[in-house]
């Protein structure tokens, strides 16, 4: 049986999607703020380490905000600190 869509393109699709719900608030050489869709926060994880790398650092969540929600999406604010 042959696949509608080959695997490379199904799997850039899910990455895409997953990063859609992610977006870098703020950040610098010490650490990034993302806002993310409650359930998809490996997604921060990937945004934050992509962020520090930059910089030739590693991401540490060191706070992760309550889950807010306007009736369609639930979302949180993660902070992360980007350490050597």
């Amino acid at each position: 049986m042959t696949d509608f869509l080959p695997r490379h393109i199904i799997v850039l699709l899910a990455g895409t999607v997953m990063l859609s719900a992610c977006a870098v608030d703020s950040g610098d050489a010490n650490g990034v703020t993302i806002t993310h869709s409650a359930r998809h926060a490996g997604g921060a994880q990937w945004q934050a380490d992509r962020h520090c790398a930059e910089y030739g650092k590693k991401a540490v969540l060191v706070r992760k905000g309550p889950i807010q929600s306007d009736n369609l999406v639930q979302s949180n604010v993660s902070e992360f600190e980007c350490l050597d």
